[in-house]
C-alpha cells in the first residue's frame, strides 16, 4: 500500500464521519494560491458550503467567479461531500478539486 492510502485510510479511521479533501489551484488560472489546501469535512456538508470556504481561503472577492472541478468535471451543487466523494474519491482515498476563474469547459 501506498503512503497516499495509509494516510486516507488513517483519517477515516480517526474520523469516520469525515472526508480527506485536497484543494489545488488550476494551472493556467490567475487567481491566487490557497492558503490551506488540505482539509478533513463532514460527510454531510453541502458543496456549496465547501466552496463558500476555498472562497475564502482563496481570498478573493464575493463578485468574482469560481469554479471548482473534480476528475475535470464540474459537481451538482446540492451534493454533499459524501455522495461526491463516493462517486469521484481518487485511487488513494483522497478527493482531489482544482480551482479555477473561469469556466474551462466554456
Amino acid at each position: 500500500m501506498s503512503d497516499k492510502i495509509l494516510q486516507s485510510e488513517k483519517i477515516m479511521n480517526k474520523y469516520p464521519d469525515k472526508i480527506p479533501v485536497i484543494v489545488r489551484k488550476f494551472k493556467n488560472t490567475d487567481l491566487p494560491d490557497i492558503n490551506k489546501s488540505k482539509y478533513i469535512v463532514p460527510k454531510d456538508m453541502n458543496f456549496t458550503n465547501f466552496v463558500y470556504i476555498i472562497r475564502k481561503n482563496v481570498k478573493i472577492s464575493s463578485e468574482k467567479a469560481i469554479f471548482i472541478t473534480i476528475n475535470g468535471r464540474l459537481c451538482p451543487s446540492n451534493s454533499t461531500l459524501g455522495e461526491i466523494y463516493d462517486n469521484m474519491k481518487n485511487d488513494d482515498g483522497f478527493l482531489y478539486m482544482e480551482y479555477s476563474s473561469e469556466n474551462t469547459f466554456g
